[in-house]
C-alpha cells in the first residue's frame, strides 16, 4: 500500500513538473497545475504505465546516478572523437551496422538504453528486437576490434539493472 502511494504520488509530481517546465513558476500557473495534473492523474491513472518497472528506492538512485555518470562521460569522450574525425580528415570512417545482445528485461530500460546510445555522437540506434540491439556506428571496427560497443552496453545495463530489475 505505502509503494502504491509512493508510485502514484511520484507520476503526480513528475506530471507538475512536466506542467511547470511548461508554463512557468508564478504561483497562479503553479495552482492551476495542480488543478489540472490533479483531475488528469485521476483520469487517467490506470494508463500510466511508463514507470511501473521503476524500483522506487535508493538503489534505483544509485543506479540512475551511476547511469547519468556514465553517459555523461560517454559523451564527451565520443564528441572529441567524432571532432577529431571532422578536423583530420585522415582518420578512419567505416561507418556500418553492428548488433549487440542486451540482458534488460524492461522497456523502459531498453529505451533509456537506446536513447542513450542515440544521444552520442557518432551512433544511432536503427532497431531494437526482443534482445538485440541494432546499432550503426561512425567506425565500425574500432567497435567491434577492441569491444568498445559492448562495453559500453554492459556499463549502461549495469546501472538500468538497478534501476529497473
Amino acid at each position: 500500500m505505502i509503494k502504491l502511494m509512493i508510485r502514484r504520488l511520484t507520476n503526480y509530481g513528475l506530471l507538475l513538473l512536466f506542467w511547470m517546465l511548461l508554463s512557468g513558476y508564478r504561483w497562479q500557473n503553479v495552482a492551476l497545475g495542480m488543478v489540472v495534473c490533479l483531475a488528469t492523474y485521476l483520469l487517467f491513472h490506470s494508463r500510466l504505465k511508463v514507470t511501473d518497472p521503476v524500483k522506487y528506492s535508493l538503489g534505483s538512485l544509485v543506479g540512475l546516478a551511476g547511469f547519468m555518470s556514465a553517459f555523461l562521460y560517454n559523451l564527451l569522450i565520443s564528441n572529441f572523437d567524432v571532432a577529431s574525425r571532422v578536423i583530420k580528415p585522415v582518420l578512419p570512417i567505416n561507418p556500418g551496422i553492428i548488433e549487440v545482445k542486451t540482458s534488460l528485461r524492461s522497456d523502459l530500460g531498453k529505451m533509456m538504453l537506446s536513447y542513450a546510445i542515440t544521444l552520442t555522437p557518432g551512433t544511432l540506434v536503427i532497431e531494437s528486437i526482443d534482445d538485440s540491439i541494432f546499432i550503426h556506428c561512425i567506425d565500425v571496427l574500432a567497435q567491434t576490434q577492441n569491444g568498445g560497443a559492448e562495453r559500453t552496453i554492459r556499463t549502461y545495463e549495469k546501472w538500468l539493472h538497478r534501476m529497473f530489475e
